[in-house]
Parts: structure tokens; sequence; C-alpha cells
């Protein structure tokens, strides 16, 4: 029972961070932006050539080409980082400094991984 108990207030913890408008902004601007990423592999997804360049940490050459399908990478991982976030942010919303810190992280590598995206569809368009 007391399990329950404190699930609960986790939640309840949870759902007045949320109710913070700074908090709910960030969260949908976040979202917002892994929505603009998806739309724009889908819009010029016929468009794009067989290769592009998108590890860019490897050697230069064919190891850094993919195929188009891997573009959505990165909308999944910008997605999986900000429900890695939310999840964390659960456990630490009485802690409204540091969950705010998380939000705040996760939209800057949503924001990175929109400006890679934007450059790479630039670079082969």
């Amino acid at each position: 029972m007391a399990i329950f108990k404190q699930i609960f207030l986790q939640l309840s913890e949870l759902g007045n961070f949320w109710q913070k408008t700074t908090s709910r902004h960030l969260f949908l601007l976040a979202l917002g932006l892994i929505i603009f990423q998806s739309l724009l592999i889908i819009f010029y997804f016929d468009s794009l050539p067989p290769q592009l360049p998108l590890f860019y940490s490897l050697p230069w050459g064919q190891s850094q080409l993919v195929s188009p399908q891997y573009l959505y990478l990165l909308p999944l991982s910008s997605l999986i980082i900000l429900f890695i976030d939310v999840f964390f942010i659960l456990f630490l919303a009485k802690q409204k400094l540091l969950s705010t810190i998380l939000l705040i992280s996760s939209l800057f590598y949503i924001f990175l991984v929109t400006y890679s995206l934007i450059n790479i569809l630039n670079l082969v368009l």
C-alpha cells in the first residue's frame, strides 16, 4: 500500500511540474521540432540521392554515406532522448531546477539534430 502512495505522490509532483507554463512550452517546442524533422524527411524523401552523408565522425569517404532511410534515426533519437528525460523528470519533479535543466538539455539536443538535418538536406538538394 505504501508503494502505491509513493507512486501517486510522484505523479502529483509531476503534474505540478507540467502545470508550469515554462515546462509545458519547452516540452511542446521539443515535440514540435521532432515533428518538423519528420515532416522534412517525408517531404524531401523522394528527391534525395541514394547515398547521404550522415556519420561525420567516421573517416571521410564511403563510410560516412548511408541510404536515405537512415535519416529517420534523427527524429527517432530525438524522441528517445526526450522521453528518457521525461522519465527522469518523473522521479525528480520535486527538484524543479534539475527538472527544468533536463528539459532544456533535451531541447538543445533536439535543436542540434534539427540543425544537422537541415544542413544535410541543404548539402544534397
